[in-house]
């Protein structure tokens, strides 16, 4: 395969496959304030950049908030990847370590990691001050779901599929708000 082609031809079940075999993560370069163009040559160079580490790489289309809970908060639809790891099992934290060094290369609030075994977490990965996650910050978002549609999901081939634990709790904002303050600790929820 050359660093310029991708695989397209996943399904939900392959990409569930994968989380329950392996680490995995997902990651994009796009940045709302870059052109189309730029950002097509960001993700290129990212695309490039984990084959040459030697990645199982597959186009998704994410949405995100970007800045999210700040006043420059926006919904962004951006092409993204999901990553999969060279072996089955546990790989000692490199894939989540790659996926953090590239998000902050890229200037990513955060990237997607789901380490084998584990719950899917966002890792902040950016310095700005409006990011979120903070840098370093771990925030646990959950287990796989297909075919459900959220705040934070991603897409492949038009099939949705989000990371989530918390099951009608009203609004999509009530359900991600409840899940990131499940995860804290009582004493650092801001009232």
């Amino acid at each position: 395969m050359k660093a310029t082609e991708i695989k397209t031809e996943s399904s939900l079940s392959r990409i569930h496959s994968k989380i329950g075999s392996r680490a995995t993560g997902a990651i994009t370069a796009y940045r709302g304030e870059f052109t189309h163009r730029e950002n097509q040559q960001r993700n290129r160079s990212l695309l490039a950049k984990l084959q040459g580490l030697g990645y199982s790489v597959t186009a998704i289309k994410g949405s995100y908030i970007e800045n999210h809970g700040s006043e420059d908060a926006k919904e962004v639809s951006e092409h993204s990847y999901f990553v999969a790891s060279k072996t089955e099992g546990n790989d000692a934290g490199k894939l989540e370590k790659d996926l953090i060094q590239l998000g902050s290369t890229f200037d990513q609030d955060s990237i997607l990691s789901i380490p084998y075994g584990e719950k899917a977490r966002l890792v902040g990965t950016s310095q700005r001050e409006n990011a979120w996650p903070a840098y370093g910050q771990r925030e646990q978002v959950g287990g796989f779901k297909g075919g459900k549609a959220a705040e934070f999901m991603s897409r492949v081939n038009n099939r949705s599929f989000v990371f989530e634990d918390i099951e009608d709790i009203g609004t999509i904002n009530g359900r991600w708000g409840n899940s990131i303050l499940a995860a804290k600790d009582w004493q650092d929820i801001e009232i």
